[in-house]
């Protein structure tokens, strides 16, 4: 990244899901990251924030992510009871 102040947005789909990033910079005098990745994803957070540190070394960092699935909402959930009845 060659300016502190900028924005980007990018799409990619693979195997019927698509990934929208956002990325948002404004400057500053130190780096900030801030990340929406969404509690499923909250363990990808850390290696996020270290490949933007590679390229970024100052400035204030917004990063939105979204996932859409081809599948929507008709995926069928299965209860396994006995596994259920084992963590009570």
């Amino acid at each position: 990244m060659r300016s502190m102040t900028g924005y980007g947005k990018g799409t990619a789909t693979e195997n019927g899901v698509t990934v929208t990033v956002e990325l948002k910079s404004v400057n500053n005098r130190y780096l900030e990251i801030g990340s929406r990745l969404g509690k499923s994803y909250a363990a990808c957070d850390e290696i996020l924030r270290k490949a933007i540190s590679k390229s970024v070394k100052r400035g204030s960092v917004d990063v939105y992510f979204s996932f859409e699935s081809a599948l929507g909402s008709s995926t069928d959930l299965k209860l396994d009871m006995a596994l259920a009845a084992r963590y009570v």
